[in-house]
């Protein structure tokens, strides 16, 4: 049967001296993985610089059903990421996004929703104004438990002031602990959830969100241990 689907790239192994495994998300079939024989020959059908991580391409293939690893027929461009590859701020907030979907899909197969949602999240990147990049990450772990059926729960109010992560909503009791946010901390997380549109939070602040969203994320899916990329997002989101 012969497969036409858009695509997000995962990873890129190489394999052997001259071939390439590349791990896909595809809309239509899930996670897929394809062989490219001779991928680094000038003579090569597919060049590797199609293959950077999230880029969104289109790929057409034969799926018998037979073989794990797949070979592609045809490969174009899905869509165009402009100098993206060279804004390091835009990258890295792409890297970080992809090391989580690169550990959430382990057990992913057909997803057209979370598809989709990816591929809005990655061309918000490149579109996104310089001085608004700063809470795409906060805004995008937040929208990706919603995808994933663990939102938080809203319901922050006078008595109920501080986030506990582990009981996914705003409670009246405070301790010093990884998941549980302080009272500054859970009223940025508070506006976070109601509101859609940028608003500016402090490094130090932004900071702190960014990793009990990540510890959030980790309570509720055993897939994603250490983000490695965080730190280095962080120090570039100042």
């Amino acid at each position: 049967m012969i497969v036409d689907t858009p695509a997000i790239v995962i990873r890129t192994t190489k394999f052997g001296n001259t071939s390439l495994i590349v791990n896909l998300f595809t809309r239509e079939k899930g996670n897929q993985s394809f062989m490219i024989k001779n991928a680094y020959s000038k003579k090569s059908k597919f060049n590797v610089s199609l293959f950077n991580p999230l880029s969104i391409l289109n790929i057409t293939y034969n799926d018998n059903n037979k073989n794990t690893l797949k070979y592609f027929t045809d490969i174009s461009i899905h869509y165009h990421r402009n100098d993206i590859l060279f804004d390091p701020i835009r990258n890295s907030i792409l890297f970080f996004y992809n090391e989580i979907l690169y550990k959430l899909l382990s057990d992913f197969g057909q997803d057209v929703e979370l598809f989709e949602f990816m591929k809005s999240e990655i061309e918000d990147v490149n579109l996104t104004s310089d001085n608004h990049l700063a809470n795409l990450p906060l805004f995008f772990i937040i929208k990706l438990t919603d995808k994933l059926g663990y939102y938080p729960q809203d319901n922050y109010s006078s008595n109920n002031i501080f986030f506990n992560l582990q009981e996914a909503k705003f409670g009246d009791i405070f301790i010093e602990s990884p998941y549980i946010m302080n009272k500054i901390e859970s009223e940025y997380f508070h506006n976070l959830l109601s509101k859609d549109d940028y608003f500016s939070i402090p490094y130090n602040i932004r900071s702190s969100l960014l990793k009990k969203l990540v510890t959030y994320l980790q309570i509720n899916n055993e897939h994603i241990r250490k983000i490695d990329s965080l730190e280095i997002l962080n120090t570039l989101l100042r």
